[in-house]
């Protein structure tokens, strides 16, 4: 599988030097976003194989990025405007990938304060009028006991699903997996 992962020039020339790309301790940029981050990674430890490197979070990379292969450097939002950053562009192993649908990735992500031990993000059924039901539920959503509830599973994917917007995780990357790079300055 080819996945293109957007790193700032400090992470690339760290890359560099030590031959592996992995996640630094302090990714996660708010701690409340910390139980979603563990979620996903109670995902992969289940359904990736045992990581042979000590990584404490994940890699994040593009499968599909706008319904293209990779990320367009052209476009705003990959890093910090000014920035000099890489597109890295690498093969890994299917099995070594998990892959999740990047929109629903925020229901998880700013959903986990009420939601986390049930696994779901939710409403009260009584707060949504017919037309809103009718919406959730052609969007994947299902009511349950007075609650119209989104599945947090529902986002991992496979490499068929003709969404849009595919984001993958892995624990790491090595030199040798590094097909081509490409340097920008963030817009």
């Amino acid at each position: 599988m080819i996945l293109y992962t957007i790193q700032t020039e400090k992470k690339w020339q760290e890359f560099q030097e030590t031959g592996i790309l992995k996640a630094d301790n302090d990714i996660i940029c708010f701690e409340h976003f910390l139980q979603s981050y563990e979620w996903l990674e109670g995902k992969m430890r289940d359904l990736l194989p045992i990581s042979d490197i000590e990584c404490k979070h994940p890699i994040w990379a593009w499968y599909k990025y706008c319904g293209n292969s990779k990320p367009d450097l052209r476009k705003s939002g990959h890093l910090s405007k000014g920035e000099i950053g890489v597109r890295i562009e690498f093969e890994i192993d299917d099995n070594k990938v998990l892959l999740t649908d990047f929109s629903d990735w925020h229901l998880v992500l700013c959903s986990n304060e009420i939601a986390f031990g049930l696994k779901h993000s939710y409403f009260e059924l009584k707060e949504c009028d017919e037309e809103e039901i009718k919406y959730y539920t052609e969007e994947g959503w299902f009511v349950k006991d007075d609650k119209i509830l989104f599945d947090w599973n529902s986002i991992i994917l496979n490499k068929n699903s003709n969404l849009r917007d595919i984001q993958a995780t892995m624990w790491y990357v090595k030199m040798e997996q590094v097909k081509s790079i490409t340097k920008f300055k963030s817009r």
